[in-house]
């Protein structure tokens, strides 16, 4: 059964509505808009992200890597990209690079990975990262890629 509101009901909310407005605008003090500020807090909050999810990344690797049960963590070079753990982004880029396999990979060079439109130093940084989890780097010479 649906129940209508009367309207003694209405102008009852209606009344408690403005009321809490007229307190709220009267014992709030309205703070002017500071574009410097905005930035500051936007390049902060935009650090304090980042830095979660390269804890995150690294818990990731981490498990990934005790799941894997291998004792040396030395995987083939013929381990698909898709099974390391990389963040999606990172495994995205490497793959619209043509990257499929580990060997293929670790041929390529840091700077490899810069010419890349979709990965920066954090990328290389979390590559190098999980990388160094399972006992390999990036190639010490440059590739011809």
């Amino acid at each position: 059964m649906v129940r209508l509101a009367t309207s003694q009901e209405e102008s009852a909310t209606h009344t408690e509505e403005a009321a809490l407005a007229t307190f709220a605008s009267s014992h709030s003090p309205t703070i002017p808009f500071d574009p410097a500020f905005e930035t500051t807090l936007k390049k902060l909050v935009a650090e304090a992200v980042a830095e979660h999810i390269a804890k995150i990344t690294e818990i990731a690797a981490t498990r990934a890597l005790a799941a894997l049960d291998r004792p040396s963590r030395v995987l083939p070079n013929h381990t698909p990209i898709r099974d390391l753990p990389l963040p999606t982004r990172i495994a995205n880029g490497l793959r619209r690079m043509g990257i499929r396999t580990l060997g293929e990979l670790t041929a390529l060079h840091a700077e490899d990975i810069l010419l890349s439109p979709n990965l920066g130093e954090r990328s290389l940084d979390q590559l190098r990262h999980v990388l160094g989890l399972i006992g390999r780097s990036l190639s010490e010479s440059r590739g011809t890629r």
